[in-house]
C-alpha cells in the first residue's frame, strides 16, 4: 500500500509457491543446490509484472543471494552477437509439462495443469489454450504439455528500448540435478525452452548469454527484513546454488504487481 502498486495474481507461473499473507508468495521450490538462471518474472507469459518485490524473512549464514543484472547493458551486448541475432530472428518456444492432479502416477512435474491455470475441467483448458493459439497435448496418463512461440525481445516503456526477454531459467537443464525430473528428456521435464523452430540453444549460445549476464550482474546480500523492489523488465534476477547448514532456511517472499501486456515488438534496436 505504501508503494501504491496494483497487485496481480500469479496465474500460469511455473513453480509451486506457498502463500505468506497479504498477497505475498514464497519463492519457488527449486532445491538449494540447483542454479536458477537469469530471467524476468513471467517472461514466458502473455503479460508480465512491471514490478517484482522481494522480502527476506530468513537467510543462511553464507550464500543464498539474489543476483540481478542491468538488462539494458545486457541487451546491448547480446544484440551484437550471433546468438542475439538468432533470438531476434527466430524467437523462442516455451515447452511446459504439467502433471494431472487426479492421477498421482502420471508424469511428474512441479505443478499440475489444474493448479497452474486454476482450471479443473480439460475442456476449459482446451479453450484457454486455443484462445492464445497455444499447442496442447494430452497424454494418456492425464498429464498435459503446452507449447507456444514467443518473441525474444520486448519493448520497455521505461527506457524506450527493446530488451532481451527470454527466460533461460526455463531450460530443461535446470533439472539436471533435481530428481525425479533429471531422469526425463528435456521436452518432458516441467519446462524447457528452444528456438521457435524447435532447434536447441547451442552450448556456444548459452555460454555467450552467461558471459554477458555475468558482466553486468550484482548480488543482493540479504539480511532478514530487507526488501527489494525491481523493475522486472529492466533487472532480470537469478539465484546461484548455495549450501544450507543444519537448521538453516532461505525464506524469501515475492509479490508481483502492475500487469503489463506483451507488446511483441518486431523492430530491431534503434528503430
Amino acid at each position: 500500500e505504501l508503494l501504491d502498486l496494483q497487485q496481480m495474481d500469479y496465474i500460469g507461473g511455473t513453480g509451486h509457491r506457498e502463500p505468506m499473507g497479504a498477497g505475498v508468495l514464497s519463492v519457488g521450490i527449486e532445491p538449494h543446490y540447483t542454479n536458477i538462471e537469469p530471467h524476468c518474472e513471467m517472461s514466458f507469459w502473455t503479460y508480465y509484472p512491471r514490478y517484482i518485490l522481494f522480502g527476506c524473512v530468513e537467510i543462511p549464514a553464507s550464500g543464498g543471494e539474489t543476483v540481478i543484472a542491468d538488462n539494458r547493458r545486457v541487451s546491448e551486448d547480446v544484440w551484437k552477437t550471433e546468438t542475439g541475432q538468432r533470438i531476434f530472428a527466430k524467437g523462442v518456444r516455451y515447452i511446459r509439462n504439467f502433471a494431472d492432479a487426479d492421477n498421482p502416477d502420471c508424469i511428474p512435474s512441479t505443478k499440475s495443469w489444474q493448479e497452474a491455470f486454476e482450471i479443473s475441467d480439460w475442456g476449459e483448458l482446451e479453450c484457454f489454450c486455443a484462445d492464445k493459439d497455444w499447442q496442447l497435448l494430452r497424454r494418456e496418463d492425464g498429464s498435459a504439455q503446452v507449447s507456444y512461440g514467443e518473441v525474444g525481445f520486448e519493448y520497455d516503456p521505461g527506457t524506450g528500448a527493446n530488451l532481451l526477454f527470454t527466460s533461460m531459467a526455463r531450460l530443461g537443464r535446470a533439472f539436471d540435478d533435481w530428481p525425479p525430473y533429471n531422469s526425463l528428456p528435456n521436452d518432458e521435464r516441467p519446462y524447457h525452452v528452444t528456438y521457435a523452430d524447435g532447434s536447441e540453444f547451442s552450448s556456444e549460445d548459452l555460454d555467450t548469454l552467461a558471459r554477458i549476464f555475468a558482466r553486468y550482474s550484482i548480488a543482493i546480500p540479504w539480511q532478514p527484513g530487507d526488501i527489494a523492489v525491481l523493475d522486472n523488465i529492466a533487472w532480470p534476477h537469478a539465484r546461484p546454488p548455495y549450501r544450507l547448514q543444519r537448521g538453516e532456511q532461505r525464506r524469501i517472499g515475492v509479490l508481483v504487481s502492475e500487469p503489463v501486456q506483451r507488446q511483441r515488438v518486431i523492430l530491431p534496436p534503434g528503430h
